[in-house]
């Protein structure tokens, strides 16, 4: 660990108290904020850092933080851009540091992502958090390749055309990737990558799945099965007699959310690759660096922020998410309010072709609310 990268960020965090003052004192009523964008830095980012900023500076953002999942490389790109930009004469807007951190959160569901603001990005601690949940990654990847034994639909092509799916090979496959982590986005992407070659079609790989969900003994988990790939065949019906479709659509087939095989202990593994507890954070071990904002809450869990007010320290905010379908922004206002927390704003932005900013208004946030953010921001490095 650098000192001088450490005493750097200190300083910088600092700075960035002051821009925000100093931005309060202009005479606005609202300030465009997005607290809530990916890198490629992050596992499913599509948009490099340099993007990430030069669409900021576009879109007349006033307020930015990059929050990629359980990572924090990204500001190492960061510095460097900001001295470019102001080497140039160019302003830019003010980055907050941040990260999205995968939480697991049992009672939610499974997991949930918390963000983290006014960090230090070398912070030890901070690391050794990142740490824990890059090493149960790994933990997932192992049991994700023992899945794969199992998994009709795979074994199927494997036999028929001689592949072989090696977690040694995956870890040579993530050796080209910036993201060198085993997350799903790239775990799906190597499958993708080993069954292209041979034209497989997307109806095929349903039709092995439905063979299989048939003879499937267990009767819930049948159901949920049943259920996604109905779905999945009703959402993507222009794709399924394609060989050459996006590689993320194998993602709900292969690991359909929701459907973990540790949940029916006394039944044969399904082959999901969907794994829910693999040793990651728990809520109740998060770091207590940075201000504390749950991501995105799903609307039908909002009475579970009651139980979440002493995370990460202390939960200061909910977030207001431009992507979040499961959620009524009036709902997740009135549970800030009777929880006397703030509200957040974040586009959930993972690259150049994601519809953000159709509506800028939606990023608008007012003076009053902006100074409950510095104000987080203050006692974080008063302590």
């Amino acid at each position: 660990m650098c000192f001088e990268e450490i005493k750097f960020w200190e300083r910088y965090n600092q700075v960035t108290i002051k821009q925000i003052e100093n931005l309060l004192k202009e005479d606005k009523q609202t300030y465009l904020v997005d607290l809530h964008i990916h890198s490629d830095c992050s596992a499913d980012g599509l948009q490099t850092v340099q993007e990430v900023i030069d669409r900021a500076v576009e879109k007349n953002f006033s307020i930015i933080s990059i929050t990629d999942h359980d990572s924090v490389a990204a500001y190492r790109e960061v510095r460097e851009i900001i001295k470019a930009y102001r080497l140039a004469g160019k302003s830019l807007p003010i980055i907050v540091t941040g990260i999205e951190f995968t939480v697991r959160y049992d009672e939610y569901g499974d997991m949930c992502h918390i963000l983290k603001y006014g960090i230090n990005p070398y912070n030890q601690i901070l690391g050794s958090a990142i740490q824990r949940n890059k090493d149960a990654f790994w933990t997932r990847a192992h049991q994700q390749f023992e899945r794969m034994k199992t998994n009709v639909a795979l074994c199927y092509f494997a036999s028929q055309y001689n592949i072989n799916f090696s977690i040694n090979e995956y870890k040579k496959y993530l050796e080209n990737c910036k993201v060198s982590i085993p997350e799903y986005p790239s775990l799906i992407a190597y499958i993708y990558q080993k069954l292209a070659p041979y034209n497989i079609k997307l109806i095929e790989i349903v039709k092995q799945l439905e063979h299989d969900i048939e003879i499937d003994n267990c009767i819930e988990r049948k159901k949920k099965r049943i259920y996604a790939v109905e779905r999945f065949k009703k959402k993507y019906q222009g794709q399924l007699s394609n060989t050459e479709f996006p590689s993320r659509l194998l993602s709900p087939l292969l690991a359909p959310r929701g459907i973990d095989d540790d949940d029916y202990p006394n039944y044969p593994s399904s082959g999901s690759l969907s794994v829910r507890n693999y040793g990651q954070i728990n809520i109740n071990e998060l770091p207590n660096e940075g201000i504390t904002v749950f991501a995105h809450p799903n609307g039908d869990k909002l009475q579970l922020m009651n139980n979440c007010l002493n995370i990460g320290g202390h939960l200061a905010a909910l977030e207001l998410n431009a992507a979040n379908r499961h959620a009524h922004v009036k709902d997740i206002k009135d549970k800030s309010v009777e929880l006397e927390l703030f509200l957040t704003k974040g586009s959930d932005n993972h690259g150049l072709h994601y519809k953000a900013y159709e509506d800028m208004s939606f990023y608008e946030i007012s003076k009053k609310e902006l100074t409950f953010f510095l104000n987080e921001l203050k006692k974080i490095y008063k302590s």
